[in-house]
């Protein structure tokens, strides 16, 4: 998992990543930030790549929580009552993106590879919660 977590590294995630799509989507949240840019990215935000390499540990380590569970009621992913906690998700060709609002300010994106290899239960989550049925 690649955590960007102050501007300088979201400038060299943008001067260096090879996937044209992931670039885009990036560019495009930071252009959304633009209005902000005299605050240090670390108080508004965080972004974080997710790739078929993360387990679902890393993941949790990574982000400081499960996008698996409600942050509100504790439910997880599958329980009758869950809700996913993130304020939305887009699926895109060849990515999906999330967003969790964490504190009044703050938040979490991800931006997690459309890969069969990553953790089936989060990529369930997000593509049901995205309104996409078609996983890749």
């Amino acid at each position: 998992m690649h955590s960007l977590l102050d501007w300088n590294a979201v400038r060299g995630a943008l001067e260096h990543c090879s996937d044209n799509e992931l670039t885009a989507l990036l560019a495009k949240r930071v252009e959304q930030l633009t209005e902000f840019d005299d605050v240090p990215l670390e108080d508004m935000a965080e972004f974080h790549i997710i790739t078929a390499e993360d387990s679902l540990c890393d993941i949790e380590m990574g982000l400081g929580f499960s996008p698996l569970r409600n942050l509100a009621n504790g439910s997880y992913y599958g329980d009758p009552d869950f809700e996913i906690g993130a304020e939305w998700v887009e699926v895109h060709p060849g990515w999906i993106e999330a967003y969790w609002a964490l504190t009044d300010g703050f938040g979490a994106a991800i931006f997690v590879q459309r890969n069969p290899a990553c953790d089936p239960s989060l990529m369930a989550l997000l593509y049901e919660y995205g309104g996409d049925s078609e996983p890749f």
